[in-house]
C-alpha cells in the first residue's frame, strides 16, 4: 500500500480535525468560559460600567456563597439556563474585583454538610420529587463584620435584574454604613402590618418603592407635625403633605436653607388617596395637596398650579371602559405613559430611564420675577393642555376628555430639579405658637429651635415631582407577580441616591424593565380610534335624544298618563322615533364593531411581519446567496475548461 495512499491521508486528516476541534472546544470553555455575544438592543448581558466601579471600589473582602441544587435544573432547563448564567457573571465578578470578591459554590444533596449550611443561611428550599427531597437555589453574601445579604431563591422570572441584584448587594456589604431618609408622608408608604390592634384584613405590605428605598437607606420616619427635621438626615423625602401645621412648614424650609436635601411629591389629585373616600365632598377635601407647600414654592420661585393637571394627548394611557367582557378601549389623557422623549436625557436621574406611568400630575412653573432656575425632568409633549381638576374626580369621562381635547402647543412641567440661593418662607423667624383660650399655657420646649436662617449661605436644589401616584404599586407594578412595567421605582431611587451624591447604581438600576411600549403599534391603534370615536359620540348622543324623545311620546313626561290613549298622528310618531331607535343602535354597533376590526387589523399586520415577513427576508437574502454562489463556481468551472 502507497503511503501517499488518499484513503489513509483523508482518515488521518479526519481524525487530527477531530483532535483539533476537541483542543479549541476544551481551551474555549476555560479561556472563553465568561465570553458572551450581546446582540440585545441595551446590552442587557454586558456588564455596565457601574457595576465596574462599585467592584473596583471595595473596600473590605465580600464572600458570595452561591447554593444550587443540581436535580432542580435537571426537573426544569429553564432554572439550569439561569444557574449557567448566574455562575459564570459570578466568576466574572470575581475576576473584576482584584480579588477582593470571593466566589464559593456548593451543590446541596439531601442529609450532606452543603443542605445544613443552606438552612442556616436562611435560603428557600423547594422540593423537587416525590420523596420530598429539597432543593436549593440561592445566594448568602456576608462581609468581614458579619453583615448578610440574602436572595433566598433566585426567580428565573427577575433574570433581567441580575446584575442589579447582585450589584446592589456588593454595594451594600462594601459600604455598610447607610445615608438616612426621612420620610414624611401622608400616603402609607410603608404599608401597615405590624401596627398594633390592626385586624389582620387590614394589614397591607409596604409599597415596592418604600421597600426599595429601605435596601440603599435607613428609612427614619419623620412626623407630620414635627417642627425640626434632625441633622443627620441626609436627604428628606415629602409624599403629599396635607394641611401641615406652620411648625412643620418651618422646619422643611430651615431643612432646605441648611443646605438639606430635599424631594417633594404633592398632587393636584391623588387617585389613590381619592379612590379610598366615600362621597365627593371628602374626596375633595382630601386629594390634593399641592396647595399645602405653596408658602415654601413661592418662597424657591416656583409654584404649582393649584386645580390643574396635566393632559396629554400624544402621552395618553389607554384604558378600558368596558368593566366586562366587551373591551373598549380609549385614551384617558390625565394617565401618562411618559418615554425617553418625555424625559431629561441630559440628567443623571432620568438619562437611562425608558418609561414612567403617572396619573393625574400637577404643572410646575416658575413665578413671575423668579430668581430661581428649573430643570425639567419630566414634561409633556406639546399636544398637552390644562385640564380643571374637577373634570377627573370622582367619574371622570376619558371619552368626553378626548373629544373636548384642545392642545396647547406647549410642553408642560411634571417633575424638575429648582436651583436657587433660597430666602425663607418665614422671613420673621418661626411661627407663633398658637396660645390656648383657656388653661395653662403649653410647656416650652425642652431643646430650643436652632437659630433662625433667613437665607441661604449657598445655593441649594430641591427636587418636586407634581403627582403622587407613580409611587403606588398599581401603576408601574404588574398585578402577577409584581413585576416592573415601568421605572417608576428607579426614578424614585435615583432621584435620592442623586441628591446624596451618591450615584454609583443609576446607570445601573434602569436596566431589565420588564416591558417596553410598542409606540408604532399604539400610534397606529390610537390613530384608527380617532377616525371613528367622532362618529361613534354623535350617534350615542342621536340614541340618547331619541330615547328622550320616545319616553315622551309614550307618556307626555307624566307617569300617570301611560295609559292614554294615542291619537293616530302620535301613534305614527311613536313608531318613526321607535325605528330610528333601532336603526341608531346599528349604526353604533357597525361603528364600534369596525373600530375594533380596524384595530384589530393593526395588531395582525404586526404579527405577520414578525412571524411571516421577517423570516421570508432572511429566506429570501440566503436563495440569493446560494445563486450567486452557484454563478459564481459555474463562471469558474467555465474558466477553467
Amino acid at each position: 500500500m502507497s503511503k501517499h495512499n488518499p484513503t489513509v491521508l483523508t482518515i488521518l486528516g479526519l481524525a487530527l480535525l477531530l483532535l483539533l476541534l476537541l483542543a479549541v472546544n476544551m481551551f474555549a470553555g476555560e479561556a472563553l468560559r465568561t465570553a458572551r455575544v450581546d446582540l440585545t438592543e441595551d446590552k442587557l448581558y454586558t456588564l455596565s460600567d457601574a457595576t465596574k466601579q462599585v467592584l473596583g471600589e471595595i473596600d473590605e473582602p465580600v464572600t458570595f456563597r452561591f447554593f444550587y441544587t443540581k436535580q432542580l435544573g435537571d426537573r426544569s432547563p429553564a432554572i439550569a439556563s439561569y444557574a449557567d448564567r448566574i455562575e459564570e457573571l459570578l466568576d466574572q465578578y470575581a475576576l473584576l474585583s482584584d480579588g477582593k470578591l470571593r466566589v464559593e459554590k456548593y451543590y446541596p444533596q439531601p442529609f450532606s454538610n452543603e443542605e445544613d449550611q443552606a438552612v442556616a443561611a436562611g435560603l428557600r428550599s423547594v422540593p423537587y420529587n416525590a420523596q420530598g427531597d429539597l432543593g436549593f437555589f440561592g445566594l448568602e453574601a456576608t462581609n468581614s463584620t458579619d453583615d448578610q445579604k440574602l436572595v433566598e431563591f433566585f426567580s428565573p422570572e427577575r433574570e433581567n435584574f441580575l446584575e442589579y441584584d447582585l450589584t446592589q448587594i456588593v454595594y451594600a456589604l462594601s459600604n455598610p454604613e447607610r445615608r438616612v431618609l426621612g420620610l414624611l408622608s401622608k400616603l402609607p408608604l410603608r404599608g401597615t402590618e405590624g401596627i398594633p390592634n390592626l385586624p389582620q384584613s387590614q394589614q397591607m405590605p409596604p409599597w415596592a418603592v418604600y421597600s426599595q428605598l429601605s435596601e440603599l437607606f435607613e428609612i427614619r420616619e419623620v412626623p407630620v407635625t414635627t417642627d425640626r427635621i434632625d441633622p443627620d438626615v441626609d436627604v428628606l423625602m415629602v409624599v403629599h403633605p396635607q394641611q401641615l401645621l406652620d411648625k412643620t412648614l418651618y422646619a422643611i424650609d430651615q431643612f432646605v436653607l441648611r443646605g438639606g436635601k430635599l424631594m417633594a411629591f404633592v398632587d393636584p389629585y391623588s387617585e389613590v388617596q381619592g379612590g379610598q373616600q366615600r362621597g365627593p365632598a371628602q374626596g375633595a377635601a382630601l386629594g390634593n395637596s399641592e396647595i399645602y407647600l405653596e408658602p415654601l414654592y413661592e418662597a424657591w420661585g416656583a409654584e404649582v398650579l393649584g386645580g390643574q393637571v396635566a393632559g396629554d394627548l400624544e402621552a395618553a394611557a389607554r384604558v378600558d371602559l368596558g368593566g366586562g367582557k366587551r373591551a373598549a378601549f380609549t385614551e384617558y389623557v390625565a394617565w401618562l405613559n411618559l418615554t425617553k422623549r418625555n424625559l431629561n436625557a441630559d440628567d443623571v436621574v432620568t438619562a437611562q430611564l425608558e418609561n414612567l406611568s403617572l396619573g393625574t400630575a400637577g404643572i410646575i412653573e416658575l413665578t413671575e420675577g423668579s430668581q430661581a432656575e428649573l430643570l425639567p425632568l419630566l414634561v409633556t409633549s406639546e399636544y398637552s393642555q390644562k385640564i380643571d381638576v374637577n373634570r377627573v374626580r370622582f367619574r371622570p369621562d376619558p371619552v368626553k376628555l378626548l373629544n373636548e381635547f384642545e392642545p396647547s402647543g406647549q410642553n408642560m412641567v411634571l417633575g424638575a430639579r429648582i436651583t436657587g440661593t433660597f430666602k425663607s418662607a418665614f422671613p420673621d423667624g418661626p411661627p407663633s405658637v398658637p396660645q390656648p383660650a383657656d388653661g395653662p399655657p403649653p410647656a416650652e420646649e425642652t431643646e430650643p429651635l436652632p437659630p433662625h436662617i433667613a437665607e441661604a449661605a449657598a445655593a441649594n436644589s430641591v427636587v418636586l415631582v407634581a403627582d403622587t401616584d407613580l409611587l403606588s404599586d398599581p401603576f408601574w407594578l404588574s398585578p402577577q407577580g409584581g413585576m416592573p412595567l415601568a421605572d417608576n421605582g428607579t426614578f424614585v431611587a435615583n432621584i435620592a441616591e442623586s441628591l446624596t451624591g451618591r450615584q454609583d447604581l443609576i446607570g445601573l438600576r434602569s436596566r431589565g424593565t420588564s416591558i417596553r411600549p410598542f409606540m408604532l403599534i399604539e400610534k397606529l391603534e390610537r390613530e384608527a380610534e380617532q377616525r371613528y370615536r367622532s362618529e361613534e359620540q354623535a350617534l350615542a348622543r342621536k340614541l340618547q335624544e331619541s330615547q328622550e324623545k320616545f319616553e315622551k311620546l309614550q307618556g307626555q313626561g307624566n307617569p300617570e298618563n301611560r295609559d292614554t290613549i294615542l291619537t293616530q298622528d302620535q301613534s305614527e310618531t311613536l313608531e318613526q322615533v321607535r325605528a330610528e331607535i333601532v336603526n341608531t343602535r346599528k349604526e353604533l354597533r357597525r361603528v364600534q364593531g369596525e373600530l375594533r376590526e380596524d384595530v384589530n387589523r393593526v395588531g395582525t399586520v404586526a404579527k405577520v411581519v414578525n412571524i411571516v415577513a421577517m423570516p421570508l427576508l432572511v429566506a429570501l437574502i440566503a436563495i440569493g446567496l446560494a445563486i450567486v454562489r452557484r454563478a459564481r463556481r459555474a463562471r469558474r468551472a467555465a474558466i477553467a475548461d
